[in-house]
């Protein structure tokens, strides 16, 4: 083939290869150079119940993180999830678990993610995300043994 491989094609149709080609969707993921500060971090809420915390900051916003509430019927136990607020895809959200683990309320949206400016809204859900999991323990729990 010559350098202008087009030339042996001229009156000829092109393939239409436009079928092969994915849209792919842009997806938000922690930022590279995000740095995790006083975490993970695990509080001991009683009766065998546990709030895991994980955060990172990239210029002192919170730009991901992970809030979850989980069960250990003893201490050497696996977790059993109650409750869990996370950002992957586009958007923070949480979900809820029944006791045999079974995601009840599957990405119930807090906050959207915008790519243009990701990291106000991550920050920004954190204290809505505090709520969820940690100041509604108490319901959590109670909402948790219903499915017993």
């Amino acid at each position: 083939m010559g350098l202008n491989p087009g030339s042996r094609a001229r009156g000829k149709r092109l393939a239409d290869m436009s079928g092969h080609f994915e849209e792919v969707e842009q997806t938000y993921r922690r930022p590279e150079g995000a740095e995790q500060r006083d975490d993970p971090a695990v509080m001991d809420i009683g009766d065998g119940h546990y709030i895991h915390s994980e955060s990172w900051f990239l210029r002192g916003k919170i730009v991901w993180f992970v809030l979850a509430h989980y069960y250990k019927p003893t201490p050497t136990s696996d977790g059993v999830p109650v409750t869990r607020v996370d950002c992957c895809g586009n958007t923070v959200h949480q979900h809820r678990y029944n006791a045999a683990g079974e995601d009840l309320l599957d990405h119930r949206v807090i906050s959207e993610i915008p790519l243009e400016d990701p990291g106000n809204a991550v920050h920004d859900a954190y204290d809505e995300a505090w709520g969820f999991v940690v100041d509604d323990a108490e319901a959590n729990v109670e909402l948790w043994r219903r499915t017993l």
